[in-house]
């Protein structure tokens, strides 16, 4: 990991200022990244009234294309036994 200097800037959202952290990774899919530091971040950091995250970008496509997929029941595979 590294940092690197960026410009600075004042950002707001929904009318609430809102400040950014990108997150660049390899060999790690999205999902397994982003739940694995939801995890960190619930248990390293205590957030001050009014404050909270948000888990944006490929990771928000990706939740919402999960959504729009079809769920199916899971199916119960019986395995063949000298019996049936």
């Amino acid at each position: 990991m590294s940092l690197a200097q960026g410009p600075a800037s004042v950002r707001t959202e929904n009318s609430q200022l809102a400040a950014y952290i990108f997150v660049d990774f390899r060999d790690r899919d999205v999902g397994g990244y982003v739940a694995d530091a939801q995890k960190a971040v619930a248990s390293q950091i205590k957030f001050p009234p009014g404050y909270y995250v948000t888990w944006s970008g490929q990771f928000e496509y990706l939740e919402r294309a999960k959504a729009r997929l079809p769920r199916h029941p899971t199916r119960e595979v019986k395995q063949k036994t000298r019996e049936s």
